[in-house]
């Protein structure tokens, strides 16, 4: 479910969220905010997609493996 694939929708991919969540850090925000952000991005695009903190924290695993992203006091910051 990282990439998108013939089952997997493009929308519903963790890279694809991951690279929306990252646009989003222009300065830093905790989880809550980039949920909250995420949803607001979704309902504004028409996206019909089911929104969890699951795929949003692997989002942000992800980042973090890739070394986009870093963590300070409970916020998450753009690297």
């Amino acid at each position: 479910m990282i990439l998108p694939s013939k089952h997997t929708k493009y929308d519903e991919s963790y890279i694809v969220i991951a690279g929306i969540i990252f646009s989003f850090l222009e300065k830093p925000l905790s989880v809550d905010d980039i949920l909250e952000k995420y949803t607001e991005y979704v309902n504004n695009k028409g996206i019909k997609q089911m929104i969890t903190l699951e795929s949003i924290v692997y989002a942000i695993d992800l980042l973090f493996i890739l070394n986009k992203v870093s963590f300070d006091n409970n916020l998450i910051l753009k690297k």
